[in-house]
């Protein structure tokens, strides 16, 4: 370990760190701490982050804590960045590059302002989000925000929603007050099918060729818009009368509402094909 600098009110870091069993790190001359390890503050009793971080090369978790702010947290992160399960109403103050995946579940956020630009997967599920303002620009693989009150337009879109947070601030699609502007978004919308060789049927979106959005065909079967999806359960809830299971699926994760005997006749690690319903 590198002796720089302590903090002006001489708070023991060396102390701090061997409390919370972090290693490998160097104090540098502004106070900030560098570990080239992981960081494990995970469920301990923490209202705010003991430490000033700067740099972690590898996992940085401080979930299941009573934080209320990220003040404290790495700017950047080698690995992953988990804060879930705390009292978080913004991001604001947590790292501004993570090359792994970012865990903000389970707050209650309702912005996702202070996010990072790039991620490799970042989870936002159970919030209090009514907008995608804010949210990484770049997901290498998984945007998952399910369980929050957002507009129906988004939710019915989920297959798009990484293109969505790509080009929602191109096409301006949140208003000052934090609401949708429907037009905007049909037109991102429009481009972002277009971009994946996809078409419309009415207003539900098919494969280019499967059917022509222009033509009305009367001899299209009854049950041409019902969803199938498959993938392994990994949840299972039931909520106002709802039945609901969380989807292991070859692009992600997927949170559905399924029909009862569907619910019921399986269970948690099951491989299923289940009609989606609306």
């Amino acid at each position: 370990m590198k002796y720089l600098k302590y903090f002006e009110s001489n708070i023991d870091i060396d102390s701090i760190c061997r409390k919370y069993d972090i290693k490998n790190y160097t104090i540098n001359p502004d106070g900030t701490v560098d570990v080239d390890s992981y960081v494990n503050l995970y469920n301990k009793g923490l209202d705010k982050l003991p430490l000033k971080f700067g740099y972690v090369s590898g996992d940085f978790d401080c979930s299941r804590n009573q934080l209320t702010s990220l003040e404290g947290a790495p700017s950047w992160v080698g690995g992953g960045f988990g804060c879930g399960n705390n009292q978080l109403t913004s991001l604001e103050g947590g790292p501004k590059k993570v090359d792994g995946s970012f865990f903000c579940s389970e707050n209650q956020l309702t912005t996702l302002e202070g996010s990072p630009e790039e991620v490799g997967s970042f989870y936002c599920q159970n919030n209090k989000l009514t907008s995608l303002v804010g949210a990484p620009r770049e997901v290498g693989e998984i945007f998952y925000c399910g369980r929050n009150p957002l507009p129906e337009e988004i939710l019915d879109n989920m297959d798009y929603i990484n293109k969505i947070v790509k080009y929602q601030n191109d096409y301006n699609i949140w208003r000052r007050d934090g609401t949708l502007d429907k037009y905007r978004f049909s037109d991102m919308m429009k481009e972002i099918l277009e971009e994946t060789n996809e078409g419309y049927f009415g207003d539900y979106p098919l494969k280019s060729g499967f059917l022509s959005p222009e033509v009305y065909n009367p001899h299209v079967p009854n049950n041409i818009f019902d969803r199938f999806i498959t993938g392994k359960i990994l949840g299972k809830t039931k909520l106002d009368g709802k039945y609901f299971i969380s989807l292991q699926v070859e692009d992600g994760i997927r949170e559905i509402e399924v029909e009862q005997k569907d619910f019921f006749n399986h269970k948690v690690g099951d491989e299923i094909k289940v009609k989606e319903t609306n």
